[in-house]
């Protein structure tokens, strides 16, 4: 690999800086996969979000699918990325604020409720 130490250094500075805030991205995500489960269109279990990534299924009712809950969120603001098998990931990092969760999650309900 040519260059490395370009990689080293984006990973030596999130050690540093990031790892003590990473317990806010995991909180973050267990509020999101929250709202997510109590939402009948989707498929969700709380228990397996460990970390800042929430991937939850949707159920094909109304002729819902993970690339049409894609575009209605994404027409909301709110960003996912349908990854396959009629399921959607949603990742809770360092450039997402709680407050923004909790719009996003509002959303969430107001949509799908």
């Amino acid at each position: 690999m040519r260059q490395a130490g370009i990689i080293a250094a984006a990973a030596l500075y999130a050690v540093e800086n990031n790892i003590p805030r990473l317990a806010e991205d995991h909180e973050k995500a267990k509020m999101l996969a929250e709202t997510i489960a109590g939402c009948a269109a989707f498929d969700l279990d709380i228990s397996a979000v460990h970390t800042n990534i929430v991937i939850w299924k949707v159920n094909q009712v109304d002729g819902l699918n993970a690339g049409k809950v894609m575009d209605m969120l994404k027409e909301k603001g709110v960003l996912v990325i349908d990854i396959g098998g009629n399921r959607i990931r949603a990742v809770c990092h360092l450039d997402v604020s709680k407050e923004e969760i909790i719009t996003a999650s509002e959303i969430i309900k107001k949509i799908f409720g």
